[in-house]
């Protein structure tokens, strides 16, 4: 009558992840995932799956038997439990990427704009997490690249009953543990491939990537496990836009997916942002930039024309319908990007029609910068929140992400008491993410075997490699 599954992610792109708190020294300690963050970004992509085949009313009854409303429990249990320490830093973004003007005209920022009005690519991304806000400094908290967490699964079966027919109940129909579980499973592997955790997860930042899974998934296979349930319950398959009111995986625009083999994460963001930017441009003053979410602050004079629908017209609220994903593969960074159509942005075919360009124009710019050499980042100061330093790794580094070289233990810890680590015959240095694998019996100064999970400019992020010769011989 019980299932339980556990699933291992990575964290491959940095997350700002908040409690209660969003700044300020108690703000650190809830930069985490949570159970609770999980469940409602699972219940997200889970509607894609049945949006548009059923009325919303309907939807709204099933999404309550599968994960519970105000009046009942869900059938889907979810235990976040970390593994490994993670790394939690203020975010400072002159210090992740922060070019000179001639380099904000190159191909690595927009050629030919005017430097004075073009937002460093990183920064544009990030808008609101490092800011100057009425003459305070604010800077949000981030999750470094390279945690992993072990979601686990605790199912019970679910129970469907139908709504009314000539005022008469009918029969309820049981939810297998199994055709529960699929439908969570369905959820989290859409997350972790075309979405993200945390704020500005839409824009690349805070993308999971499933690393242990009981069984391979696809995206025939989550529309599949969508169609099953549906016809399990009779409530037919027969897509129809009547029902089209929230984003469905049937109008999924994309994927497109273009590989960047820099090995620093914060520099193909800073590209993500620059190409973004780039089509964001060629609608300068256009009220049909509208189209790629809201609220947007848009400059007189206005062009174009965009007449909004209910229920945006009473908020002028609409989270954006393009979802940015970066992926690892070896040492490359797989960019994904998919965009649902939004029936009021301003219309359906509006809307596909623009999305449409964005995807395009956008695939095409990234695919330019993904054959660049990695970029110098200048470093200048911009007033006390800048660094001097630069955050770019060396063109010329010997070193990549996912490569497995030896290193030293330090003596210096993490504030949360992790190890940390210097490359033999290296400057290059940082935390271990799972230091709770290091054995305990291992004193600082001595050799163990590691695998680069990340670089930025003189640091670096290590996984601890238990398995490996090295490790076995100690």
């Amino acid at each position: 009558m019980r299932l339980e599954c556990r699933v291992e992610v990575e964290l491959i792109t940095p997350g700002f992840f908040a409690g209660a708190e969003q700044f300020g020294p108690e703000a650190q300690k809830g930069c985490d995932l949570r159970s609770a963050t999980l469940r409602g970004l699972l219940r997200w992509w889970w509607r894609t799956l049945h949006a548009g085949f059923v009325s919303v009313s309907i939807l709204r009854r099933l999404e309550a038997a599968i994960w519970g409303d105000t009046e009942c429990g869900g059938a889907v249990q979810i235990i976040v439990r970390p593994l490994g320490d993670p790394v939690v830093e203020a975010y400072d973004k002159r210090n992740k990427a922060n070019f000179d003007n001639s380099q904000k005209r190159s191909n690595y920022g927009i050629p030919n704009s005017d430097p004075t009005k073009t937002t460093q690519g990183l920064w544009y991304l990030s808008y609101g997490m490092d800011e100057q806000i009425r003459g305070q400094h604010r800077r949000r908290n981030y999750l470094a690249p390279g945690m992993r967490w072990a979601i686990v699964f605790r199912i019970r079966r679910a129970i469907w009953q139908p709504p009314l027919r000539n005022k008469k109940p009918e029969e309820k129909v049981i939810i297998s543990p199994q055709q529960v579980l699929n439908q969570a499973l369905a959820a989290l592997w859409l997350l972790c491939h075309f979405g993200g955790v945390g704020a500005k997860s839409r824009k690349g930042f805070g993308s999971l990537q499933i690393v242990v899974s009981p069984e391979e998934w696809s995206l025939e296979k989550c529309k599949q496990v969508g169609r099953d349930l549906r016809q399990r319950l009779g409530l037919g398959n027969q897509f129809t836009e009547l029902y089209y009111h929230s984003p469905s995986i049937e109008y999924l625009i994309g994927p497109i997916e273009v590989a960047f083999t820099w090995p620093d994460i914060w520099l193909v963001l800073d590209q993500i942002g620059f190409a973004y930017q780039a089509f964001a441009k060629r609608y300068a003053h256009n009220l049909e930039k509208r189209a790629l979410g809201l609220p947007r602050r848009i400059g007189q004079p206005l062009k174009g024309s965009f007449e909004l629908r209910k229920p945006v017209k009473d908020t002028n609220r609409h989270a954006s319908p393009v979802c940015i994903h970066v992926a690892k593969q070896g040492d490359k960074y797989i960019i994904r990007v998919v965009a649902f159509p939004a029936p009021y942005l301003p219309d359906l075919s509006q809307s596909t029609k623009f999305l449409g360009e964005f995807m395009k124009y956008v695939e095409a710019e990234l695919k330019k910068r993904s054959s660049l050499s990695l970029p110098q980042v200048s470093s200048r100061s911009s007033g006390p929140a800048s660094s001097s330093s630069s955050s770019s790794s060396s063109p010329t580094s010997p070193y990549r992400t996912g490569q497995e070289v030896k290193a030293v233990l330090l003596a210096e810890r993490t504030k949360k008491g992790g190890w940390k680590a210097r490359i033999v015959g290296s400057s290059l240095e940082g935390p271990i993410v799972n230091s709770n694998e290091v054995p305990a019996d291992k004193k600082p100064g001595e050799e163990i075997a590691v695998v680069i999970q990340s670089i930025s400019g003189r640091e670096a992020m290590f996984r601890y490699v238990p398995s490996s010769p090295e490790s076995k011989r100690s």
